[in-house]
């Protein structure tokens, strides 16, 4: 999922929707999912994402719960644009239309003795 954002450099999950997308049972609390998903994401992810972090982004209220999960990683680059790179369709059916069929000789199997 995160590579859907990997030109952005960071995506911010609500504890609620990580749980949901990652079909986590309800019990879960942040200990859990320390320990149970985000070791192995840290384990794992660093190879497809240059300085990949996870911060806990917590809430300024009694007892400060983790209110969701901010994912940091060095953005990948893309190329420059570039216009008509592709051909268009009425390019490509003039290049490609030809009436004339190739030449292919035909064995008869029939006549083989």
């Amino acid at each position: 999922m995160l590579k859907q954002w990997r030109t952005a450099g960071k995506k911010e999950f609500e504890i609620e929707e990580f749980k949901r997308l990652l079909d986590m049972p309800d019990y879960y609390t942040p200990s859990h999912i320390d320990k149970n998903v985000l070791k192995p994401v840290m384990h794992e992810m660093p190879k497809f994402f240059k300085n990949l972090k996870v911060k806990k982004v917590k809430a300024n209220t009694r007892g400060t719960p983790v209110k969701s999960y901010l994912f940091t990683w060095q953005a990948e680059k893309t190329g420059e644009w570039v216009k008509d790179k592709f051909m268009s369709l009425d390019e490509w059916t003039e290049k490609n239309s030809s009436n004339e069929l190739p030449d292919v000789s035909l064995h008869n199997w029939l006549e083989e003795e």
